[in-house]
């Protein structure tokens, strides 16, 4: 193999590559004298040293490099090897310094950006601040350390950094090649090469952040760690003017490339969307309810009891005791929106095809919303409460998306408008009753002895809307999601006490009831 290196770091590689078993053809040294330290371990590692020369071509074929070009004070010359070992000098390790807002600046003795003006309670030693040498790290170990202690509050003591050898540290900075033939290459994992950075300064991308946006160097997995310091080096000399003129890129955290799955952790599988559960899911679990999938919804299918043969003989018991007695259903997973403002009847009348703002206090209307190109986007009720309050329902699925045409349409399209809306579906509750004893259930749990007749409560009424499609006047009742458990019992206590037949009803009993009533889905 052959070693090219442009400082006394690289006779340590070579002892170590010796130590490894590796046989070295050839030392390459930038400089035009190299040191005692270099021309060492090039005469342990029985290697030609050849001083003051460069690199500028490896010959080799797909399968791997064959040899090395050297261009030296003598000429070109080639030396056969499999390995062609480049080291161009040490870089900081300046990240976290840089993620609490510190600067770099530019340090000429070691060629290389190093910490500026560190935050209060941070401080930078050895390597981190330009410092390789083993007898300089440990002198700043023991200064930074004592000075940690101090402002903890605690007196440090004198003590006389550990006994270690200076170390030979010159080195001569290279940025590039010059006199190579093919293409120069500076940012080896994304393929940017000099005359990449020679046109971005053409084409006036000579800042940092811009050059590296447009040659997308130092965009890879090392973020720069490579390639950074010599592309900058490299634009001052294009620009004429110093390496710290050129700035540096932002440093963003993580430090290591982290794979996405890590970000992810345990989002996947069914993990990926949190289920959402039903107020009343555990009744139903108990009950043995088989549940399906509505959006990121569990729903109760049906209530299979012992001795039926498919789902078709459940939902077919189910819809036979609704349309006989009474039956009730959690319908909470669907969406529901307030609304409220001055404005709010003219807003709800430009998201659906129908006229809303006419709707009378205590009323409801069902509603057809459209996208802004006038296609189908959901449907479901609006029922004014007040003056200036709506609440709207959407579809099981649709909720999200509905909120967020809304919020757009505010934002965007009608900022002029006063009103306000959230989603409240997790907030409030919703249970069906339906059948020809529907009401007689209603009234046992509605506190008060409160009238829900025909009469008290006509059709399409807001506190008891005759929305469903059961067959018989229904009634859906509506509560805050705490106290849909005790809505619950007191249907269940009220059908039991009242009703010859009851049942909880589900969504398969639901499409049954639509299919006679010839309601159609789409």
């Amino acid at each position: 193999m052959t070693v090219f290196a442009t400082g006394d770091e690289a006779a340590r590689t070579i002892d170590d590559l010796i130590y490894a078993g590796a046989t070295i053809a050839a030392v390459v040294d930038l400089r035009p004298q190299s040191s005692e330290v270099m021309r060492h371990a090039a005469e342990c590692a029985g290697a030609s040293l050849h001083q003051g020369s460069c690199v500028i071509r490896a010959e080799g074929t797909k399968r791997g490099v064959t040899a090395a070009s050297i261009l030296g004070p003598s000429g070109r010359s080639t030396i056969a090897c499999d390995l062609i070992a480049m080291s161009g000098g040490w870089n900081p390790t300046i990240h976290l310094a840089s993620h609490t807002g510190c600067q770099p600046v530019w340090s000429p003795p070691v060629s290389a950006f190093v910490p500026g003006e560190l935050p209060v309670g941070m401080h930078a030693a050895g390597a981190a601040s330009g410092r390789w040498s083993l007898d300089l790290c440990l002198a700043d170990g023991i200064a930074a350390g004592s000075a940690a202690a101090e402002a903890a509050g605690y007196a440090a003591r004198p003590m006389p950094a550990p006994r270690a050898e200076p170390e030979p540290s010159s080195h001569a900075p290279q940025w590039r090649v010059r006199g190579a033939r093919g293409k120069c290459f500076i940012d080896f994992q994304n393929d940017v090469t000099d005359r990449d950075l020679a046109l971005a300064e053409r084409e006036g991308f000579r800042r940092a952040e811009h050059m590296k946006r447009y040659t997308t160097l130092g965009m890879a997995t090392d973020q720069g760690k490579t390639a950074n310091v010599t592309a900058l080096a490299l634009m001052a000399e294009l620009t004429g003017r110093p390496i710290e003129s050129a700035g540096t890129t932002t440093f963003r955290p993580p430090f290591t490339p982290v794979a996405i799955g890590a970000f992810a952790g345990h989002a996947r599988g069914r993990h990926f969307r949190p289920t959402r559960l039903a107020p009343t899911h555990a009744w139903s679990h108990a009950a043995g309810a088989v549940f399906v999938e509505a959006g990121a919804w569990l729903r109760a299918q049906d209530y299979p009891r012992a001795g039926e043969r498919g789902w078709l003989e459940s939902a077919s018991r189910e819809a036979a005791n609704v349309r006989s007695a009474v039956g009730f259903c959690d319908v909470s997973t669907l969406g529901k929106i307030d609304v409220q403002g001055r404005d709010a009847g003219t807003f709800l009348d430009r998201l659906y095809a129908n006229t809303i703002s006419s709707l009378p206090v205590g009323r409801v209307r069902y509603g057809l919303m459209l996208r802004e190109d006038s296609i189908v986007l959901d449907d479901g009720t609006v029922a004014r409460l007040g003056e200036e309050r709506w609440f709207v329902t959407t579809t099981t699925a649709n909720a999200a998306r509905v909120l967020q045409h809304m919020e757009y349409c505010h934002a965007m399209l009608w900022p002029e408008l006063d009103v306000q809306f959230c989603s409240v579906t997790d907030q409030w509750a919703q249970v069906a009753l339906a059948g020809p004893r529907s009401r007689d259930v209603l009234e046992r749990i509605v506190a008060g002895g409160a009238d829900v007749s025909d009469q008290a409560l006509p059709y399409l009424a807001v506190r008891a809307a005759r929305l469903g499609p059961g067959g018989f006047p229904p009634a859906s009742s509506g509560s805050p999601s705490p106290a849909s458990a005790a809505m619950r019992s007191a249907c269940r206590r009220a059908m039991e006490t009242g009703s010859p037949r009851r049942s909880p009803s589900t969504a398969r009993r639901s499409a049954s009831c639509r299919t006679e009533q010839r309601h159609s889905r789409s």
